[in-house]
């Protein structure tokens, strides 16, 4: 409510063009490339073709689904809504995923990644589950909060040999899981894929036998 009062007052503007938008208007959403990589994630192995899973590492049989490439477009939305609290961002953030996605319907649950306790307080507030919340909207899915984080560590500015290290047993699920249901673990930027093979782990650990990875986007490991 106090978002949209505000937006009344002072409307919020695209980050590229300008004009008045809650963070990118559909203009400029057009514009964003789908992310074509067909490597897994985590080990960087092709995925099979048609079911996107890997059959070499950790993350077997688990589809990955990344929709959009990064570009300095999405990047300054990403930064503007995590860092600068432009919550009603998170809408268009969920029209991104929602406009990239096929799987809709009542079998599947969304999972949102759970930030760690210091990022939650800096913020003011949980930047994925405001996502989730619109994209189960969109999507006509479930939302539960299945995982509980154990570890408060900070990835941001980690090397990739610490980043697994934290990341280890970063998880746990808060009660047993359907092995009917599917559980799509939902995060908005993938790095080197640590953070969510840890928490597919705990959704393995917690009965999930049917798992897939969702994310806006992946940026790179920036060495040095």
């Amino acid at each position: 409510m106090l978002d949209k009062l505000i937006s009344l007052i002072s409307p919020h503007h695209c980050v590229v063009c300008s004009d008045i938008a809650d963070g990118m208007c559909k203009k400029c959403m057009l514009q964003l490339k789908p992310f074509n990589s067909h490597n897994c994630i985590l080990c960087g192995y092709g995925l099979n073709t048609g079911n996107r899973c890997c059959s070499s590492c950790e993350l077997a049989n688990v589809n990955q689904l990344i929709t959009v490439k990064m570009s300095k477009d999405l990047r300054k939305l990403l930064h503007e809504y995590k860092y600068n609290n432009k919550r009603a961002f998170c809408k268009v953030l969920a029209q991104i995923v929602s406009n990239n996605i096929d799987n809709t319907g009542r079998n599947y649950i969304i999972v949102p990644l759970p930030p760690s306790s210091k990022h939650r307080r800096q913020r003011g507030y949980d930047h994925i589950l405001n996502i989730v919340r619109h994209l189960s909207k969109m999507t006509n899915c479930e939302y539960e909060m299945v995982l509980r984080r154990k570890t408060n560590f900070r990835q941001v500015g980690a090397d990739r040999q610490t980043r697994f290290i934290q990341a280890e047993n970063a998880f746990i699920s808060r009660y047993p899981l359907s092995p009917d249901r599917t559980y799509i673990i939902f995060d908005d930027v993938i790095t080197t894929g640590a953070t969510i093979t840890s928490a597919v782990r705990a959704l393995r650990s917690g009965g999930a036998r049917k798992i897939q990875i969702l994310a806006i986007t992946h940026r790179a490991l920036e060495v040095g």
